[in-house]
């Protein structure tokens, strides 16, 4: 798409990135003579008139966000004659998070302190507005000539409230960085984001995300059931502050996490000063650091002398008889087999309780019917699915290469990890069919099989004009 001229306006010139939902180039405003970036919604997207009508909905609500750390929304619209959907932004060519942390992690406390500090200060704002981000990640940090962070792509934004899906079956949000509400398709609030924030701040401090696995489903899993790593067991040089502030980001059950983005700030501010943490307690002040001064009594007021331990005279203690049958000493041991059987059966219910990774989790099917088989790959690995057994057949009714019919149907609830068996649409190849009429009934049978046809039915009537 190089090259091409949209809305009469904006010149394509490089793709920059691509995601699940759209494209992105840099672009000329030939107008303003500026560079911008445009968002693109991907071709095969932009005919589903759900998704589109929330690509306008949530591009709009983007682009009221005025913040200094926010990417600026220049314009949106849809090009009529091409038929795209797209979205222009404010360009900043220096290299976004995830590129850094590539290059250069483990990155310095402070300065990770410094960008989350910036993030939250743009979550709060867009939090205000009733906006929740829904896919805070490395990439979508990015930042200006001066390092100023600037957060971007609030395309999949959603109410506070919404649940995390923008189609049927389809759950939005980078998996690395999801929060288990998220992944859950649960209704997304404020937290979210910041369990999002607290994932990417691990991993500029650690170099690697806090869950890694052998597929995205499997890593959302984790984000559930699991409890996040210590960041220090990755980094020592990760201070035990850095760590509280996000573990409780990181926290599975949102009550634990901190209740807002202002709250998180705070505590970042704090960091940053080097001031102490409430309820935490592991920094000091600058004051506190030095050892206090033992201040001597003064002679008029002479401390009391300190009081002896009372001392217990050894015969107040009557030793207890042992019986002669040997009962106590019976008695203790049993004694101790039932208080270790308690402990025995009080771990496994905390186990149980706390700690269902053992538990089937149950999520629902996507709906798969016209989609294409690539789509409908991602769609299930996102809801915690696979691919199961795809077979072909032709259906001259639906598009080639879409998906006819699925088992288990949409919106069952079934075991995580089960498989997905579609019909896809191996398409109806289209040949021309040969002139038949003047040939004897063998030879256009002939005819028919060398073109890819199949003679049908054959209806005999008299003609005085045509040979038998």
């Amino acid at each position: 798409m190089e090259g091409t001229l949209l809305a009469g306006r904006y010149r394509l010139e490089q793709k920059i990135g691509e995601g699940g939902l759209a494209s992105v180039f840099r672009a000329w405003d030939t107008v303003l003579e500026r560079p911008v970036a445009v968002k693109i919604l991907r071709a095969e997207l932009a005919q589903d008139a759900h998704v589109v009508a929330r690509f306008k909905r949530e591009a709009h609500a983007a682009a009221k966000l005025n913040h200094p750390h926010i990417v600026q929304i220049y314009d949106t619209g849809q090009d009529e004659a091409q038929g795209l959907f797209y979205l222009v932004m404010e360009y900043l060519p220096e290299p976004d998070l995830k590129r850094i942390i590539n290059d250069y992690a483990p990155l310095p406390g402070r300065k990770v302190i410094e960008v989350a500090i910036q993030c939250c200060r743009a979550l709060a704002y867009a939090h205000r507005q009733g906006l929740v981000h829904r896919d805070v990640k490395p990439h979508n940090i990015l930042f200006t000539d001066e390092g100023v962070a600037k957060l971007s792509d609030f395309g999949i934004a959603a109410a506070v409230g919404e649940t995390g899906t923008i189609a049927p079956g389809l759950i939005m949000g980078s998996a690395a960085y999801i929060s288990p509400e998220q992944a859950q398709g649960k209704p997304v609030g404020p937290q979210s984001d910041l369990y999002s924030l607290g994932c990417v701040m691990f991993e500029a401090l650690t170099g690697r995300p806090p869950f890694i696995g052998e597929s995205a489903a499997q890593v959302a899993a984790m984000h559930v059931h699991e409890r996040a790593p210590s960041p220090r067991s990755f980094n020592s040089s990760v201070t035990p502050a850095e760590e509280f502030v996000l573990m409780k980001a990181l926290a599975r059950e949102p009550g634990r996490r901190y209740r807002s983005a202002e709250e998180m700030l705070a505590d970042l501010t704090k960091l940053a000063a080097g001031e102490e943490l409430d309820r935490t307690g592991v920094i000091r002040r600058a004051e506190e650091r030095t050892m206090p001064l033992q201040v001597a009594p003064s002679p008029t007021t002479q401390a009391p002398p300190p009081m002896p331990e009372p001392v217990r005279s050894v015969s107040a203690v009557r030793p207890v008889p042992e019986s002669r049958d040997g009962s106590l000493v019976w008695g203790t041991v049993l004694a101790i087999l039932v208080a270790i059987v308690a402990l025995v059966a009080t771990a496994w219910l905390v186990k149980v309780a706390f700690y269902p990774a053992n538990t089937p989790k149950m999520v629902q099917v996507p709906a798969l019917k016209g989609h294409s088989e690539a789509d409908a790959r991602v769609e299930l690995a996102e809801a915690g699915l696979k691919m199961g057994t795809v077979t072909y057949r032709q259906d001259p009714t639906s598009p080639k290469g879409t998906i006819l019919s699925q088992n288990p149907p949409e919106g069952q609830t079934v075991p995580a990890g089960t498989a997905v068996d579609v019909v896809v649409n191996q398409g109806v190849e289209l040949a021309p069919v040969p002139e038949l009429e003047g040939l004897s009934l063998s030879d256009a049978a002939r005819m028919l099989s060398q073109t890819g046809h199949v003679l049908g039915k054959v209806t005999q009537v008299f003609s005085d004009t045509v040979p038998q």
